[in-house]
């Protein structure tokens, strides 16, 4: 199973398109935005995929009632703070910023953690992985990122970091 993941996107709509088509050739069943989206236009090409978008409002992040709305016809979720997630087994915590997220890292409740805000690129392995793919937009770094996360039978987890 994949889940592709990406952070921070800050209404770069060609980097979410980009990220889009790596995620449906990876065949990710699941997206995860680690919030800063902005503008609802930009998920349109994420919620192309017809898989379940799940997402975390950044501090940038304003048009919330229509981001939510978008996302619910994916049957995904869109929470202000942090979003909780079980799919196909897998439990899976979501946040923006970095400091709750960092403070589950021997939390056996959680398989996977992930978070953004940063622009950083953040991979702790182990049981939670621990996620931060870095920033699609490549406003700070000058790079943009996603993650593909692939989960093997016994939900053991890899994080491969993408250039976009």
């Amino acid at each position: 199973m994949k889940i592709g993941i990406l952070s921070d996107s800050h209404d770069n709509l060609q980097k979410v398109k980009a990220a889009s088509e790596i995620f449906r050739k990876s065949n990710a069943g699941l997206i995860i935005h680690a919030g800063d989206i902005v503008a609802p236009f930009t998920l349109k090409p994420l919620l192309e995929l017809n898989v379940p978008v799940y997402a975390v409002r950044g501090n940038n992040d304003g048009e919330v009632i229509l981001l939510n709305n978008l996302i619910a016809r994916t049957n995904g979720r869109f929470l202000r703070s942090s979003c909780f997630v079980k799919w196909n087994d897998i439990r899976i915590a979501i946040f923006h910023e970095q400091d709750i997220a960092l403070e589950l890292k021997d939390c056996p409740n959680f398989d996977l953690v992930v978070f953004g805000h940063t622009h950083e690129i953040f991979i702790s392995k182990g049981k939670p992985l621990i996620l931060n793919p870095g920033e699609s937009c490549g406003i700070l770094s000058g790079r943009s990122t996603a993650a593909i996360v692939s989960v093997d039978n016994n939900n053991v987890m890899d994080a491969e970091i993408l250039d976009l």
